[in-house]
């Protein structure tokens, strides 16, 4: 390894291209290597055997040798990547192109090798079946009362746990790390009896100190789940395993709220916001091991309450390169890869393939709140008729499938005067627009810049001007002044497998992309009925957004499918309402003795449902 930074700093030195020669004296080399002349002599000996250059030494004294670079410095580094790859880690094989500051092309070709040609599955034969797939985002923060986005989303929702879960097939809420609860008839007092032994990642036990101080973390200004508390006057430890939960109003769909991320619980001792969001510790499945710009690991849990995942770790590896670049064929062979997120044109047959449409979609809504195009009904019909959802998702491509209908599953989209440049201009006319310059902000990641460069075309061409903005996530969730300020908002709405949490979530959520930019009437509208029993609520809250919908409000866009390509030997792959695979069911069917158990994973995380 010390040969080869001697050999980048007279690559990087002299400038040269391979077969160039160059004179040299040793003095010269000496400062090259940062080193005394007789060790020139060993250095240029032993590149010489490698037949990386070729050294004539100058005759007489006082003439210059003779250098001549045979080698190539990145393929170099390269190999040298790959031989550390197979003696030690996959980490400090990255570690190695990183030192050497390789142009990306380089990172990805390791990759491609280190999932394809190369038996990475060896390398986790001594640690158990990981699952281990390529993304291209890391994930700084795993906080649940401070991050709600779909990837952190997914992550967290097998580190921590709730009091109670929502079984989707029943429609009905199960105990979890409450065994038992009550409430008066009211519905102002709610009393939660938690199971005794649940422990944390780092071997406390769970106990109602802990569930209090969770709760009271989403006071937080910046929790996007600060709503849940409007109406919690306290949160009350009765003893080790009870609380109480005191509410100023009845509320019959409290256990509702308790099924979402929010609701997790954490340890009391770790601190406040950002003590441990890196490193997160809760009681859930899997427990995190790394987490940084290049790696993110999870191990099973040994002393989880419930029961033990099948798989003994994810591994996840970030490279930024794979943003909107993938192909199939990039990290995947028949023989060494069996599991991916995304579609890919080239699919193989060898592949199971499941794929479900994405319970949330893509919105653009209007500023009701701003004097402009929130106003004027007649700009915001022009916009609607402009943009063509089916013509979006044919341009764009990728897993944008369907154009979007309501927030729940069932309706499908419709458009009125759908591609008609007529009406778009009719609607123009009457409206008070004057060719002033629009706002759309949005934020990196996602497939949001090419969407919104999609969306700025399209309404060029009906002469409604519109200026671009993507912010960081937490710049453009966290900037009161910039959401206020933009005309159009651009992001995601997720869903949830229980239907009321996904309304209360848009109508209520203290950074859902939907209320920031909602009508003050209407966000009076949203908190005043939530004092309706669950049902209810739930017919309300769909003819709150019919009357958006009509308004035009917001634009729904269109629904991701979300896909997964597997080999047979990969079982129970089932993707959940985050449009990611359930690692708590998945595992490996048994190979014959003499084969060995696959235990590593490759994927593809698709930029378009991966990012959020």
């Amino acid at each position: 390894m010390k040969l080869l930074e001697h050999f980048a700093s007279l690559v990087r030195t002299v400038g040269s291209d391979r077969m160039t020669a160059l004179t040299m004296s040793t003095a010269e080399l000496a400062d090259v290597f940062c080193c005394s002349p007789r060790n020139v002599k060993l250095i240029i000996h032993s590149m010489t055997d490698l037949d990386w250059i070729s050294w004539e030494s100058g005759r007489g004294r006082g003439n210059k040798s003779t250098l001549t670079v045979h080698a190539n410095l990145e393929e170099l580094v390269l190999e040298e990547a790959k031989t550390v790859a197979k003696q030690h880690s996959f980490e400090e094989a990255l570690n190695t192109l990183k030192s050497f500051h390789l142009d990306e092309r380089y990172r990805a070709e390791f990759l491609q090798w280190f999932f394809t040609s190369f038996d990475s599955r060896q390398m986790g034969a001594a640690a158990g079946e990981h699952l281990s797939f390529p993304s291209y985002r890391p994930l700084p923060s795993l906080d649940p009362a401070f991050v709600d986005r779909r990837t952190e989303n997914h992550m967290m929702r097998h580190i921590f746990d709730t009091l109670v879960r929502y079984d989707e097939g029943t429609g009905k809420h199960v105990p979890h790390l409450a065994h038992a609860w009550e409430t008066n008839e009211e519905h102002t007092v709610w009393r939660f009896y938690l199971r005794k032994g649940v422990l944390f990642h780092h071997g406390t036990e769970m106990t109602g100190e802990d569930v209090v101080y969770s709760f009271e973390r989403l006071r937080h200004p910046h929790s996007p789940y600060r709503w849940f508390l409007r109406h919690v006057k306290k949160c009350v430890q009765l003893n080790r395993y009870a609380v109480t939960f005191e509410l100023a109003q009845p509320c019959s769909f409290f256990l509702h709220l308790l099924v979402s991320l929010g609701a997790s619980i954490v340890p009391v001792h770790l601190g406040g916001r950002g003590n441990f969001a890196n490193l997160p510790i809760g009681t859930g499945p899997f427990q995190v091991k790394q987490n940084d710009e290049h790696k993110f690991t999870m191990e099973a849990f040994a002393s989880y309450f419930d029961k033990r995942p099948h798989l003994d770790g994810v591994d996840l590896y970030f490279f930024p390169h794979l943003y909107e670049q993938q192909r199939w064929n990039e990290f995947a062979d028949d023989e060494q890869v069996n599991f991916f997120h995304y579609q890919y044109p080239d699919e193989k047959e060898a592949y199971v393939k499941t794929s479900v449409m994405d319970r949330g979609s893509k919105v653009l809504t209007m500023n009701l709140r701003k004097f402009g195009v929130g106003c004027d009904e007649w700009l915001r019909c022009a916009i609607d008729r402009a943009l063509d959802r089916e013509k979006l998702i044919e341009d764009l491509g990728g897993n944008r499938s369907v154009a979007a209908g309501t927030f729940l599953e069932g309706a499908p989209f419709e458009q009125s005067s759908l591609g008609d440049e007529q009406s778009v201009q009719e609607c123009l006319r009457k409206s008070h627009y004057n060719g002033e310059v629009l706002s759309l902000v949005t934020y990196q990641g996602a497939g949001n810049e090419r969407d919104a460069a999609w969306i700025q075309e399209r309404l060029a061409e009906c002469g409604i001007r519109v200026a671009v903005t993507a912010y960081p996530l937490e710049e453009l969730v966290e900037g009161e002044q910039i959401m206020e300020q933009a005309d159009f908002l651009l992001a995601e709405q997720l869903s949830h497998e229980d239907p009321l949490l996904t309304y209360l979530s848009v109508f209520l959520g203290e950074k859902s992309v939907i209320a920031r930019h909602m009508a003050e009437v209407d966000r009076d509208k949203c908190r005043e009925i939530v004092d309706k029993d669950a049902e209810a609520l739930l017919e309300q809250f769909h003819q709150v957004e019919i009357s958006l919908r009509e308004q035009r409000a917001f634009l729904s866009l269109y629904r991701l499918e979300q896909f997964a390509f597997y080999q047979p030997d990969l079982q129970g792959v089932t993707i959940n309402a985050l449009g990611w695979v359930d690692y708590t069911k998945m595992w490996f069917k048994q190979a014959p003795v003499e084969q060995q158990i696959p235990n590593s994973l490759a994927s593809k995380t698709s930029p378009e449902s991966r990012n959020r």
